[in-house]
């Protein structure tokens, strides 16, 4: 195994410590008050929260229907609804802090309007969504989408399994043969500060653009380049992405075929000067 699949191991097996908590006041009929203690998970960074779903309602004795008395299972971190279309590695990078773990509280009643719902096949569909996006823009199309089993890429996000994934994933990862690079790199670069982290209310920024693997003269550019063409500068906080700060002169192809989430984006957190 070359060192490279060990580091797409590594991204794919990382973990986030959470605490889930449900709300008594919406399940008090159906356990004895004293038996909500929270449920510790360490969640995979590269999925989804909605994946974790039933490991909670297995563990609270939750319906596993929406009825009267139950919503769509939703979750919140100190007020703010938690986005589930995003990654775990990246609610987690963008609101924990310092907080380990991390005290998300589950709820199974009044869903948001401002939340998609993820009832049914929407996680997955969201997710083969963004691969193909991803594909768009670093292979200029999507065929390639097309010669792959879409529902064992899924599978492999959905068991939590690096081999099962990284056996199709990896014909995503071929560069044409007219050239070593990508054409473009899918990234999304999500802006937070002090403010986002503490007012609910204040959604995160995220920006996205198309930025060439390459300068015009063929020289590799580099995470930090991509920073500067998207913020204007590189004099920010922090640059995190899987919960570490990667160096800003790592080149951008390497990055998109080893430091990539799952759907092929690299998600990227930034701390403006403001973060502390």
């Amino acid at each position: 195994m070359s060192a490279d699949e060990d580091v797409d191991r590594d991204v794919f097996n990382g973990r986030v410590p959470i605490a889930f908590m449900v709300v008594p006041t919406e399940i008090l009929d159906r356990r004895p008050s004293d038996t909500y203690e929270p449920y510790f998970l360490l969640a995979p960074r590269t999925g989804y929260l909605p994946l974790c779903a039933e490991k909670i309602r297995r563990h609270y004795n939750l319906p596993t229907e929406v009825s009267e008395d139950a919503d769509e299972m939703w979750f919140e971190f100190r007020g703010r609804s938690l986005r589930w279309n995003h990654p775990i590695g990246v609610l987690f990078d963008c609101f924990a802090g310092d907080d380990k773990p991390w005290e998300v509280t589950v709820h199974i009643k009044n869903y948001p309007d401002s939340l998609l719902r993820s009832s049914g096949n929407a996680v997955e569909t969201h997710f083969i969504n963004q691969v193909k996006q991803a594909c768009q823009i670093k292979h200029g199309t999507t065929e390639v989408t097309r010669d792959i089993n879409k529902g064992e890429l899924w599978l492999g996000i959905q068991n939590d399994d690096f081999e099962h994934f990284h056996r199709v994933n990896k014909k995503l990862m071929e560069k044409r043969a007219e050239s070593p690079w990508f054409k473009r790199v899918p990234f999304h670069v999500y802006l937070v500060d002090d403010t986002t982290r503490k007012d609910p209310d204040k959604q995160v920024v995220i920006l996205q653009q198309l930025v060439e693997l390459t300068t015009e003269d063929g020289i590799p550019n580099t995470l930090g380049k991509l920073i500067d063409l998207v913020l204007g500068t590189t004099s920010v906080t922090r640059v995190v992405m899987h919960g570490i700060e990667p160096p800003l002169e790592t080149p951008l192809q390497w990055l998109c075929e080893h430091f990539v989430y799952p759907d092929n984006f690299l998600h990227i957190t930034v701390a403006t000067p403001s973060a502390q």
